[in-house]
């Protein structure tokens, strides 16, 4: 993870049924930045976002695979940065 930032909007009360979405927005080399929502009855409580970087055991950026690419763009539609 190179980064990760969260903004509370709401509370989110004990017992509250809520529900996380997730997608990813963008794609380089070797990361992807994702965005981040949480609900409850239908109103925005949090939101947040991260840039994620792929890395070997020996710490060095690693390509992204040709099928994470294509997961992204079928399930998110996501582009090229």
């Amino acid at each position: 993870m190179k980064s990760v930032a969260a903004d509370y909007h709401a509370e989110v009360h004990r017992g509250a049924v809520y529900t996380n979405v997730a997608r990813t927005v963008a794609m380089r080399n070797t990361s992807f930045s994702m965005e981040y929502a949480t609900f409850v009855d239908g109103k925005v409580t949090t939101t947040g976002s991260a840039v994620v970087v792929i890395l070997n055991q020996d710490n060095t950026k690693r390509p992204l695979t040709d099928a994470l690419r294509q997961c992204f763009i079928d399930r998110d539609g996501t582009l090229q940065a």
